[in-house]
């Protein structure tokens, strides 16, 4: 996500990055430009349902219309879940990283 940023910053974009976070964890260094938005997760149900976090569907939900595309880096987890439960027909960008390979679903 760091070097996507960067890209879409130094080519004149407004990048906001929505990162669900816990207790005690290390926020990562974002590029100079991006928004960060950091939303504590939600526990217990993150621990079943990784990255849930009810902060972050409020701030989707109340400020999905300031943008042009949502980008979500995964499947499996909440953040790439969330925007499609809201009314809007904003596009959405997913890019799996690599998470449909055999060897990705076979080791978890």
């Amino acid at each position: 996500i760091y070097d996507h940023s960067s890209v879409a910053i130094a080519r004149g974009h407004q990048v906001t990055i929505l990162s669900p976070i816990s207790l005690f964890d290390e926020v990562y260094p974002v590029p100079d430009g991006v928004e960060l938005i950091i939303c504590k997760r939600t526990t217990p149900i993150n621990n079943f349902f990784p990255e849930f976090s009810i902060e972050a569907y409020k701030y989707l939900k109340n400020h999905i219309h300031e943008f042009d595309i949502i980008h979500c880096h995964g499947i499996f987890h909440f953040g790439s879940i969330a925007p499609f439960l809201l009314s809007t027909k904003i596009p959405v960008a997913i890019t799996l990283h690599g998470l449909l390979d055999v060897w990705a679903l076979n080791n978890g």
